[in-house]
């Protein structure tokens, strides 16, 4: 079995990093192409969502590869564990920052109350999720004992878990306000607006189905453990293929609404392309 992981963990890994490959591609020729200006292209291209997600994708790859070599002999297996505990984390704050730079402006919209916490939440969240890798690292080296290093480790990576699923639930929640509040008042669902929630509700799904997992695997026999961190790291890796997915649409979208404003100019009329609070989301 444990080559069987290795092996998943390199495939892991090769999807890592095209996945890296095809923000990167997004980033730079789709996203290049739809700005003229130098300055604002830059900006486009790197968009602290697009560096958010290339931060996610790089620990991912750093995770999956520490998993692949450890299977394979290839590294040393402590280092490795502290490797790839790092890496998890990282991936974990790296997922709440993204959902929190495309949320942050209806947040302060909708419930603006919310948005100092969920602001020291992302800036200081990595104390307490690295508070999880120092366990780990505490064990390795002796001054913890396994089992209570387990147990310390189990309470954290939970309480994180369910600090993520909060966030997560909270963003759908503004979102879903917000889509109200603007059918009450515009009568028309601004299309940008409509693909954010709608991935953004599939990647917490995946979420919570992680949470599950992860939680399930610290309850059954402890040989099938390996196979339950796996499918974990399975929902890391779907993640962020929503979030290019949701970036795909989003260019698709921008492409659209940049062709519609093109014609209705042609034809003597005008529209907005940005109309309706679209201007709160960069692809």
């Amino acid at each position: 079995m444990k080559t069987a992981l290795a092996t998943a963990y390199s495939t892991l890994s090769i999807a890592s990093l095209l996945q890296l490959v095809h923000l990167s591609k997004l980033a730079i020729v789709n996203e290049g192409r739809l700005h003229s200006v130098s300055a604002t292209r830059r900006m486009a291209v790197f968009s602290p969502f697009n560096l958010l997600l290339a931060f996610m994708l790089v620990s991912n790859l750093c995770l999956f590869t520490s998993h692949s070599f450890a299977g394979f002999g290839l590294a040393d297996y402590v280092v490795s564990d502290i490797v790839a505990n790092i890496a998890a984390v990282t991936t974990q704050h790296g997922y709440v920052a993204c959902s929190f730079s495309r949320s942050k402006d209806v947040i302060a919209l909708v419930t603006p109350r919310f948005l100092p916490t969920m602001t020291l939440l992302v800036r200081f969240g990595p104390i307490l999720f690295y508070t999880f890798s120092l366990a780990d690292i505490l064990s390795n080296s002796g001054v913890l004992s396994l089992s209570l290093s387990n147990d310390v480790e189990f309470i954290i990576a939970s309480f994180m878990g369910a600090t993520i699923l909060a966030f997560d639930v909270l963003c759908i929640s503004v979102f879903l306000r917000y889509i109200r509040s603007v059918n009450e008042k515009v009568g028309i669902l601004d299309p940008k607006l409509s693909i954010i929630t709608r991935y953004m509700m599939a990647s917490s799904f995946v979420g919570i189905i992680a949470l599950a997992i992860y939680v399930a695997g610290n309850v059954v026999d402890a040989s099938l453990y390996p196979i339950f961190l796996i499918c974990v790291h399975i929902c890391f890796c779907i993640i962020p293929s929503i979030m290019l997915a949701m970036k795909m649409s989003l260019l698709r979208e921008k492409d659209a609404r940049k062709v519609t404003s093109v014609r209705l100019q042609h034809s003597g009329q005008f529209v907005d392309p940005q109309k309706d609070g679209s201007t709160l989301f960069a692809t």
